[in-house]
Protein backbone atom coordinates (compact mmCIF):
# COMPACT_ATOMS: atom_id res chain seq x y z
CA UNK A 1 0.00 0.00 0.00
CA UNK A 2 1.46 3.48 -1.16
CA UNK A 3 1.58 6.28 1.69
CA UNK A 4 -0.43 8.91 1.01
CA UNK A 5 0.70 12.06 0.47
CA UNK A 6 -0.95 15.57 1.54
CA UNK A 7 1.76 17.54 -0.83
CA UNK A 8 1.67 17.66 -4.58
CA UNK A 9 4.43 16.56 -6.33
CA UNK A 10 5.85 14.82 -3.53
CA UNK A 11 5.03 11.14 -4.88
CA UNK A 12 8.55 10.00 -6.05
CA UNK A 13 10.34 11.84 -3.17
CA UNK A 14 8.02 9.60 -0.41
CA UNK A 15 8.40 6.52 -2.28
CA UNK A 16 12.19 6.46 -1.40
CA UNK A 17 11.35 7.62 2.36
CA UNK A 18 10.54 5.31 5.35
CA UNK A 19 8.31 7.71 6.51
CA UNK A 20 5.44 9.25 4.95
CA UNK A 21 5.45 12.83 4.57
CA UNK A 22 2.16 13.12 6.65
CA UNK A 23 3.66 11.31 9.45
CA UNK A 24 6.63 13.30 9.58
CA UNK A 25 4.88 16.82 9.73
CA UNK A 26 2.38 15.08 12.84
CA UNK A 27 5.90 14.45 14.15
CA UNK A 28 7.57 18.06 13.72
CA UNK A 29 4.07 19.09 15.08
CA UNK A 30 4.52 17.66 18.70
CA UNK A 31 7.91 18.12 18.89
CA UNK A 32 10.39 20.59 20.45
CA UNK A 33 12.35 23.13 18.61
CA UNK A 34 15.59 21.60 18.31
CA UNK A 35 14.27 18.48 17.19
CA UNK A 36 12.46 19.95 14.48
CA UNK A 37 15.50 21.75 13.22
CA UNK A 38 17.60 18.76 13.65
CA UNK A 39 14.51 17.14 11.14
CA UNK A 40 14.84 20.44 9.11
CA UNK A 41 18.54 19.74 8.47
CA UNK A 42 17.48 15.94 7.02
CA UNK A 43 16.40 16.96 4.04
CA UNK A 44 14.93 19.67 1.14
CA UNK A 45 10.95 18.85 2.39
CA UNK A 46 11.15 18.78 6.11
CA UNK A 47 13.83 22.17 5.75
CA UNK A 48 10.20 23.86 3.72
CA UNK A 49 8.02 22.44 6.50
CA UNK A 50 9.92 23.06 9.71
CA UNK A 51 8.94 26.85 9.77
CA UNK A 52 5.17 26.25 10.08
CA UNK A 53 6.10 24.49 13.38
CA UNK A 54 8.51 26.20 14.54
CA UNK A 55 6.80 29.72 14.78
CA UNK A 56 3.59 28.42 15.30
CA UNK A 57 4.10 29.39 19.00
CA UNK A 58 5.56 32.87 18.21
CA UNK A 59 8.71 34.02 18.94
CA UNK A 60 10.30 35.66 21.81
CA UNK A 61 13.38 37.90 20.79
CA UNK A 62 15.55 38.82 24.22
CA UNK A 63 18.71 38.91 23.21
CA UNK A 64 20.98 40.39 20.37
CA UNK A 65 22.10 36.67 19.18
CA UNK A 66 18.70 35.89 19.32
CA UNK A 67 17.90 38.55 17.06
CA UNK A 68 21.01 38.23 14.94
CA UNK A 69 19.72 34.26 14.34
CA UNK A 70 16.07 35.10 13.89
CA UNK A 71 16.51 37.49 11.58
CA UNK A 72 18.96 35.25 9.17
CA UNK A 73 16.49 32.56 9.79
CA UNK A 74 13.22 34.49 8.89
CA UNK A 75 14.82 35.97 5.84
CA UNK A 76 16.76 32.86 4.37
CA UNK A 77 13.29 31.47 3.36
CA UNK A 78 12.13 31.05 -0.62
CA UNK A 79 10.39 34.05 -1.50
CA UNK A 80 9.64 35.54 2.30
CA UNK A 81 7.38 32.62 2.99
CA UNK A 82 8.82 31.76 6.14
CA UNK A 83 6.68 35.47 7.66
CA UNK A 84 3.11 33.60 6.68
CA UNK A 85 4.00 31.62 9.43
CA UNK A 86 4.83 33.94 12.09
CA UNK A 87 1.77 35.38 13.79
CA UNK A 88 3.18 36.44 17.14
CA UNK A 89 6.62 38.27 18.16
CA UNK A 90 7.62 39.07 21.32
CA UNK A 91 10.45 41.75 21.21
CA UNK A 92 12.14 42.44 24.91
CA UNK A 93 14.76 44.93 24.99
CA UNK A 94 17.16 45.51 27.69
CA UNK A 95 19.20 48.92 28.39
CA UNK A 96 22.54 46.69 27.85
CA UNK A 97 21.71 46.00 23.97
CA UNK A 98 21.81 50.05 23.24
CA UNK A 99 24.95 50.16 22.13
CA UNK A 100 24.01 47.35 19.38
CA UNK A 101 23.38 49.06 16.01
CA UNK A 102 23.58 45.51 13.97
CA UNK A 103 20.68 44.30 16.23
CA UNK A 104 18.06 47.45 16.30
CA UNK A 105 19.37 47.58 12.20
CA UNK A 106 17.84 43.71 11.83
CA UNK A 107 14.71 44.60 14.20
CA UNK A 108 14.21 47.58 12.03
CA UNK A 109 14.33 45.54 8.82
CA UNK A 110 12.22 42.79 10.09
CA UNK A 111 9.43 45.24 11.32
CA UNK A 112 9.05 47.11 8.29
CA UNK A 113 9.36 44.07 5.95
CA UNK A 114 6.35 44.03 3.96
CA UNK A 115 6.12 40.16 4.17
CA UNK A 116 5.26 40.86 7.84
CA UNK A 117 1.75 40.27 8.65
CA UNK A 118 1.67 39.35 12.20
CA UNK A 119 -1.40 39.36 14.86
CA UNK A 120 0.08 40.35 17.81
CA UNK A 121 3.46 42.66 18.00
CA UNK A 122 4.82 42.82 21.76
CA UNK A 123 7.23 45.96 22.67
CA UNK A 124 8.81 45.27 26.01
CA UNK A 125 11.09 47.88 27.57
CA UNK A 126 10.36 50.04 23.75
CA UNK A 127 11.70 52.71 24.86
CA UNK A 128 15.83 51.45 23.96
CA UNK A 129 14.25 50.64 20.73
CA UNK A 130 12.57 53.76 19.93
CA UNK A 131 15.08 55.76 21.06
CA UNK A 132 18.08 53.40 19.10
CA UNK A 133 15.48 53.48 15.71
CA UNK A 134 14.92 56.86 15.47
CA UNK A 135 18.01 57.88 13.45
CA UNK A 136 17.58 54.85 11.10
CA UNK A 137 13.87 55.58 10.32
CA UNK A 138 12.98 55.08 7.11
CA UNK A 139 11.87 58.12 4.95
CA UNK A 140 8.09 56.88 5.11
CA UNK A 141 7.64 57.14 8.69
Amino acid sequence: MRPLVSSPGLASVMDRSMLPFDVMSEIMDHSAPITITSLMETCRLLCDEGPRHLLRDGVTLCKPSVVDSFSLFIFAGKSRLRFTFLHELDIRLSYDMTYLASTVARLLSLLTSPALLIDTLSLRDSEVFISQAADRRPVCF
